[in-house]
């Protein structure tokens, strides 16, 4: 399905309760595994399978399987993902910034940005 409206585009690749976590998870880790990822989070093994085929078909991870025994399968961004990173912390910031507000607390003093 091709999307004419770049927000319905991004909305699709990011939709999802755990895609930006995910995302976010192998950026700070460099690559995950499956099993280890499954342990980390506290997401199910379909939700974590499905999030990963689809930030894979979205060409914002790689899916690297290694022919060995048992079977290892590890997820790293692709250049398209790693380009999406400062997108995502500057919307994790602006999010603690609205958030603290909110509920009475001080924003917080982040530099840079």
């Amino acid at each position: 399905m091709e999307y004419v409206n770049p927000y319905h585009y991004v909305r699709k690749c990011l939709l999802g309760k755990w895609k930006m976590t995910i995302l976010n998870h192998i950026h700070h880790y460099g690559c995950i595994r499956f099993n280890e990822t499954r342990k980390t989070l506290p997401i199910s093994e379909k939700v974590l399978a499905e999030q990963l085929r689809e930030l894979a078909l979205d060409g914002l991870v790689e899916r690297i399987q290694y022919n060995t025994i048992p079977l290892k399968v590890e997820y790293v961004l692709t250049r398209q993902g790693q380009e999406l990173m400062p997108i995502l912390d500057s919307l994790y910031i602006w999010s603690i910034r609205r958030k603290n507000p909110l509920h009475g607390k001080g924003v917080p003093q982040v530099r840079g940005i």
